[in-house]
């Protein structure tokens, strides 16, 4: 199931322990080729353009599709989540 506003997970460090609690603030779907600018800013990556936001996430889908058979395709539908930090672990 997709994650909901007002929905609290923990993010994992690659070890898979604990890294900190956050809450959702947003969720959106949207072709990936149609992902506003505001979404690339709110992620805070790279110079926070939309062309670096995409280059980066491409790259993350055309391999997630690799792994599933999939071909990817600029526009498939993708879920955009944006959240707050509730606490730091330890």
């Amino acid at each position: 199931p997709r994650r909901q506003v007002g929905e609290y997970w923990v993010l994992l460090n690659p070890d898979a322990t604990p890294m900190c609690l956050v809450r959702v603030t947003a969720v959106i779907e949207q072709p990936f080729d149609r992902v506003p600018l505001d979404w690339a800013r709110v992620e805070g990556e790279g110079d926070e353009s939309l062309a670096w936001w995409q280059e980066a996430h491409r790259q993350y889908y055309i391999r997630q599709c690799a792994n599933w058979g999939v071909t990817w395709d600029e526009s498939a539908p993708i879920v955009c989540e944006a959240w707050e930090l509730v606490a730091m672990a330890g």
